[in-house]
């Protein structure tokens, strides 16, 4: 005799998580950076290494970030993406969509300092994304110094 069944059983409900989340010191500057539409980090003094989101170490040679702010461009290329095709709950919008990491450049248009910053890519067909594909931030026209100033980012090819 079986002991289950294939059918499945959804018992719907509703579940509140109360939280608070301290960002610390740095995240304030960061986000009237994008307040202002600038991407600003923090810089590792032994790599060279810039930081997104800022933290108070660096994460590859476990020193202290410089105090030093710098602004990095609105532009840089994918390093790795996924396409989502499967709701679940929390999800930034609904599916598909396509989530990047995406290595942004320096203010100067130089190499790029920065560790992956996480946004999603838009106004392109999914199957055209590709690792090094060249994207730039769209703002919000109204912007409130939160993470959603970067409504996505898009192709520049």
């Amino acid at each position: 005799m079986d002991t289950y069944k294939n059918d499945i059983v959804e018992k719907k409900g509703y579940l509140e998580i109360p939280f608070r989340y301290s960002y610390g010191q740095y995240y304030p500057v960061f986000y009237q950076g994008l307040k202002e539409k600038k991407i600003m980090a923090v810089t590792c003094p032994q790599c060279g290494a810039a930081f997104l989101p800022p933290r108070p170490y660096c994460g590859r040679c476990f020193v202290d970030v410089n105090e030093e702010w710098v602004e990095l461009s609105d532009e840089g290329w994918v390093y790795n993406f996924a396409v989502v095709h499967l709701p679940f709950v929390g999800q930034p919008t609904e599916p598909p969509y396509c989530y990047a990491l995406i290595r942004l450049y320096g203010k100067d248009g130089g190499p790029e300092l920065a560790t992956d910053f996480h946004h999603r890519i838009d106004e392109v067909d999914f199957d055209k994304v590709h690792i090094g594909m060249k994207v730039k931030a769209v703002w919000a026209d109204r912007r409130l110094g939160t993470i959603h100033d970067i409504l996505y980012f898009k192709p520049l090819e």
